[in-house]
């Protein structure tokens, strides 16, 4: 009995400390729009409630230069609530040639980036990403299509 006390607290103590991440093709179009709070028109992908969002940032430098060094943070110094609305269509960089992955120092990198013109489909697949956080690691989780609504 204890045994099965210890396995189901150790279980549930991984669970609470694990995050899921989710993923897709289109933040270039999106731009910070959560999949939850975005619908579209013909032409653009818009808010459904209006969102905070910084308008200012500011860099705030850290450490003195000694070992550590210094490093700069940006700060958000100033908020708007606000509607969002960009573009469907919208710009990505991609790799157009790999190398060729032979040899002791080459791991298949990519030589030639190009800007490739995409449109935010209606439905996108989507991601996700499990950090069960410390030595567990992290898994994929389920893949599932997201179709976004039509502005109202």
């Amino acid at each position: 009995m204890k045994i099965a006390t210890f396995i189901a607290t150790t279980l549930l103590a991984v669970t609470a400390f694990a995050t899921t991440t989710v993923y897709h093709d289109y933040d270039g179009a999106l731009r910070g729009i959560a999949l939850n709070n975005a619908c579209i028109t013909a032409d653009q992908v818009r808010t459904i409630s209006a969102t905070k969002n910084c308008v200012k940032l500011v860099p705030v430098t850290h450490g003195n230069g000694g070992e550590e060094g210094t490093w700069t943070d940006w700060v958000c110094q100033k908020w708007e609530t606000s509607q969002l609305a960009y573009p469907r269509a919208f710009t990505r960089t991609v790799c157009a040639q790999y190398s060729s992955g032979h040899g002791e120092a080459d791991n298949m990198s990519c030589l030639k980036w190009v800007q490739k013109a995409d449109f935010l489909p209606a439905t996108i697949k989507v991601g996700t990403m499990i950090d069960h956080g410390g030595e567990a690691g992290s898994s994929y989780g389920p893949s599932y299509n997201h179709t976004f609504p039509a502005c109202k």
